[in-house]
């Protein structure tokens, strides 16, 4: 069941994926052996993690086969119904995946704002792993104009309001949007977001899975 948050106005989906539907005890393994042969990897927007992005060639790391540990099928059923169920739209269209990359981060290891434009439509997150100790959230930056100064204007309202409230994300420059181990979120891929600093003594590595989702009209009807 995909549910749906506004933040900002923005709708972001969630699903949980059930952890004993997949190999995931092999994924983390071979994530955390490459992590063990160099915990930065693919410099990325000036982070600080080990990042697998456009990095594939590098024989150093082992590849992941994401359909013989299961979750291309997951993510094949999860999209399909994202897209022709949950998505509200009145012409056909095509619609176009790729797992981008995996993160893996632990102490004082950050990844900056960034989006994932201007190729895609959605950006997805599958979280696989978090550490109890570790802040179980995403920071997403608020993109209405209005989120620089609202608080110098109208401070007191923003100051007694509920800043765990998505109906209240909107009067803030950035919110934490808390996930649990094995959400996977879905949202534009214009929403710019961050993974926050590490703390300096966890035991998990923060893993997550990247991708993508481009919508297309159906080619025939370019022709008409």
């Amino acid at each position: 069941m995909i549910q749906t948050n506004l933040l900002f106005g923005i709708p972001i989906y969630k699903v949980h994926i059930d952890p004993l539907s997949y190999n995931k005890k092999d994924l983390i393994k071979v994530i955390e052996n490459n992590y063990n042969i160099s915990n930065q990897r693919n410099k990325f927007c000036e982070s600080d993690l080990h990042h697998s992005y456009n990095d594939g060639d590098d024989e150093r790391f082992e590849k992941i086969n994401y359909e013989k540990i299961g979750l291309t099928k997951i993510y094949n059923n999860i999209f399909d119904n994202f897209c022709n169920k949950t998505l509200k739209t009145q012409k056909r269209f095509d619609y176009y995946y790729e797992i981008v990359n995996y993160t893996a981060s632990k102490n004082k290891q950050f990844m900056r704002p960034h989006n994932h434009l201007p190729t895609f439509d959605f950006a997805i997150i599958h979280y696989i792993q978090l550490d109890k100790k570790n802040p179980k959230f995403t920071n997403f930056h608020n993109h209405n104009d209005f989120a620089d100064y609202l608080k110098y204007i109208r401070g007191d309202f923003e100051n007694i309001s509920d800043n765990n409230s998505f109906d209240n994300s909107y009067l803030y420059k950035f919110f934490k949007y808390e996930i649990k181990e094995d959400n996977l979120i879905i949202f534009p891929s214009f929403l710019k977001h961050e993974i926050p600093k590490q703390k300096n003594n966890i035991d998990k590595l923060r893993i997550t899975i990247a991708r993508n989702i481009m919508i297309e009209k159906k080619e025939e009807d370019f022709l008409q």
